[in-house]
């Protein structure tokens, strides 16, 4: 809400993304849908390593019995 709606969206080629009502909700909010070309990993080097710091920095280190809402996960990412 704070940012809008973005202007497009790049995933990988996973059975998620491909499905039909990605690309429906993608066009209903006015952005585009990119997907990655199959078996290219450097395509997709940004969000390995984005998901890579999560799971490093974030992930391993949250305290799961203290996040009550979502809000607060949200407040602690």
């Amino acid at each position: 809400m704070k940012r809008s709606v973005p202007k497009m969206i790049y995933t990988d080629n996973g059975e998620v993304y491909r499905s039909g009502q990605l690309p429906v909700v993608c066009a209903s909010l006015g952005c585009f849908l990119l997907h990655a070309e199959p078996f290219t990993p450097y395509a997709r080097g940004k969000i390995e390593r984005f998901f890579r710091t999560v799971r490093l920095r974030f992930l391993s280190r949250l305290d799961l019995d203290k996040i009550n809402f979502l809000e607060e996960l949200n407040l602690a990412f």
